[in-house]
């Protein structure tokens, strides 16, 4: 197998070749990145009886199961993206760019929607930048980049996504729990990071059934939504760049029930349409 090479917003890693087969492809998160590319660093994931060793360049090692080994390098990596942001406040949060190069967040927690309406709104054509997290500063929001995220359970998911779900690598989550990760440029798109300001803001909760609802949000009742869901990777810089934000772009309320109707009503709100309605 060709290395598989892992890269953050300030670090990367490579998985040397070895005789791991490929749930190492789950990985594989290579977007475009700005500013200069970062050095690469070796993990080596290795055979050692009938368990895995795992050694970061730090000398740090673990031994288990090839699952837990996929764990603690992509728990490793999101730790290291979040520390490098220590002055933003780091939301949860999907950020998209729609056809006419407008760019909004999806914010909320796990399992709100985010990765299925971002999945709905890549199949119109927007392009993703991040569905995991997403740094806030003062010069507005950046993504931290991760391969979308959805449950092994293509049964459960809407029909237009089992095809992407299906043909993607699996990776385990916890010892539970499985998750297909889904390339972004499964869509025939490129993968571009930037940083900068948002059209809009939408907040999801989930709904009830399948009938979903949106409504504007007061700009100080989403600025309290997200100071909440941020409060463990809060700075004081990041909270004013989540004002700024908010000042700058409105704020919905998204209850999420089809996601494919859910991603028209996102589309609806940022053309200018009247947004408070329910929807099935």
């Amino acid at each position: 197998m060709q290395p598989v090479l892992v890269r953050g917003l300030k670090r990367s890693f490579v998985i040397a070749p070895g005789t791991i087969g490929r749930p190492l492809e789950a990985l594989r998160t290579t977007p475009e990145l700005p500013g200069p590319e970062p050095v690469p660093e070796e993990v080596v994931i290795a055979p050692a009886g009938g368990h895995y060793r795992l050694l970061f360049p730090s000398g740090l090692a673990a031994l288990g199961s090839l699952r837990e080994c996929l764990l603690q390098v992509d728990a490793r990596i999101s730790r290291q993206a979040t520390a490098a942001e220590r002055d933003a406040l780091i939301l949860p949060a999907a950020l998209l760019r729609s056809p006419a190069e407008q760019r909004i967040a999806l914010v909320g927690g796990a399992r709100a929607g985010k990765s299925w309406i971002a999945l709905a709104l890549m199949a119109r054509g927007w392009q993703i930048e991040g569905d995991a997290w997403a740094a806030v500063r003062l010069g507005g929001l950046c993504a931290l980049p991760r391969t979308i995220r959805i449950d092994e359970k293509p049964a459960a998911l809407p029909a237009f996504l089992r095809g992407f779900a299906a043909n993607a690598p699996l990776l385990p989550v916890d010892l539970s729990r499985n998750v297909h990760a889904v390339d972004p440029r499964s869509f025939g798109s490129p993968w571009r990071l930037q940083a900068g300001p948002v059209a809009a803001m939408f907040f999801l909760d989930r709904a009830d059934g399948s009938r979903g609802a949106i409504s504007l949000l007061d700009r100080d009742a989403a600025f309290r939504r997200g100071l909440i869901l941020g409060a463990d990777r809060i700075s004081g810089a990041g909270a004013a760049g989540l004002r700024l934000a908010l000042a700058a772009a409105p704020a919905y309320r998204l209850q999420v029930g089809c996601p494919e109707r859910a991603a028209e009503r996102v589309e609806g709100a940022c053309a200018g349409g009247v947004p408070d309605c329910s929807f099935n």
